[in-house]
């Protein structure tokens, strides 16, 4: 597992945004992305308390209860958009970040105002790895995408200094 910061993707929408941000900060960091099927929002912030050193979570917020534990977990956060945050882990996830859509990557108006209609149908499926490309084309998404990029590059090299 080498010097690259793990990155864990929770539904394949969210492993296509990690892999954007993968590619906006491939000149500050490398990372290592890893997604499975059946890898939900628990899982993935148990497996964030066990890497050691730097990683980041890539995961929605979820609706209900299942929110009270992520804010337990934050220190800190920023609010890209009206839907979109950037966490600071604390207490479990202490040194970890979390890019959080809220509640869920496709409540984001960038992406219900940029993919057709069906699009619910396929969003968390392996299809929308090929068909979210579309977004790229979006000023609007690109805009969201390097305003996260830009914060998520600076919490990493503060958190890399120790601050």
């Amino acid at each position: 597992m080498g010097d690259s910061i793990q990155v864990y993707a929770e539904c394949y929408a969210n492993l296509w945004f990690a892999r954007k941000l993968e590619e906006n900060l491939k000149n500050l960091e490398a990372f290592e992305i890893h997604h499975k099927p059946t890898m939900g929002r628990d899982k993935i912030l148990k497996k964030l308390s066990r890497v050691r050193g730097l990683a980041i979570g890539v995961i929605d917020y979820e609706e209900g209860q299942a929110r009270n534990f992520l804010d337990a977990q934050s220190s800190e956060y920023r609010r890209i958009d009206e839907k979109l945050s950037i966490r600071v882990g604390s207490q479990k996830l202490k040194g970890k970040l979390l890019v959080v859509f809220d509640p869920k990557f496709e409540d984001h108006p960038v992406i219900k105002e940029n993919l057709p209609g069906d699009f619910r149908s396929w969003i968390k499926s392996k299809e929308a790895l090929s068909k979210l490309l579309i977004l790229q084309k979006a000023e609007s998404f690109e805009r969201i995408l390097n305003i996260a990029a830009n914060h998520l590059s600076e919490v990493l090299i503060r958190l890399k200094e120790g601050k």
